[in-house]
């Protein structure tokens, strides 16, 4: 069995795992509420396109609900749960054509008339602003302050 030695540590050493430690405590925090803000940012971004989803889907049940656009922005907001300061905008556009330039959605046929050949198509988009504010004050990720979610459907 080999002897255990002990070492001595001079006078002018035995300050230094104190010092490292409190160097190197603070970047793993750092690291640490980054990633935490980091991972945040993806959570709220989810729950904004969920919102935007759901909005998307209560309009596209029935020709009732597509035009009833605040209830499509209560299904979005009921989507988002206890998140109180999102912003939810709702969206009905007419197109003669997929792609094409936008005209009326008024019921009258005659105002929104399409060229021969082409029907109209009604598209709904619902987009979700939720702020968002870092854990760390960190400018981990600079110019962020909302995430936005957005949904678009063709309803018939």
């Amino acid at each position: 069995m080999l002897p255990v030695k002990r070492t001595i540590r001079k006078r002018g050493e035995r300050g230094n795992v104190l010092i490292e430690f409190a160097l190197m405590s603070t970047v793993l925090m750092g690291m640490t509420l980054g990633v935490a803000d980091f991972g945040r940012i993806f959570a709220v971004g989810d729950k904004a396109a969920n919102a935007a989803a759901a909005g998307t889907a209560y309009g596209a049940l029935s020709p009732a609900h597509y035009t009833d656009l605040a209830a499509i922005e209560n299904a979005a907001r009921n989507d988002l749960g206890n998140i109180t300061n999102a912003a939810v905008l709702v969206d009905r556009t007419c197109r003669c054509a997929i792609g094409g330039l936008p005209v009326s959605c008024a019921e009258d046929p005659d105002v929104a008339a399409c060229p021969s050949g082409q029907t109209r198509k009604t598209y709904l988009e619902v987009k979700v602003t939720i702020p968002f504010h870092s854990l760390s004050g960190l400018p981990v990720v600079p110019g962020l302050t909302n995430v936005r979610g957005r949904s678009i459907v063709r309803v018939e």
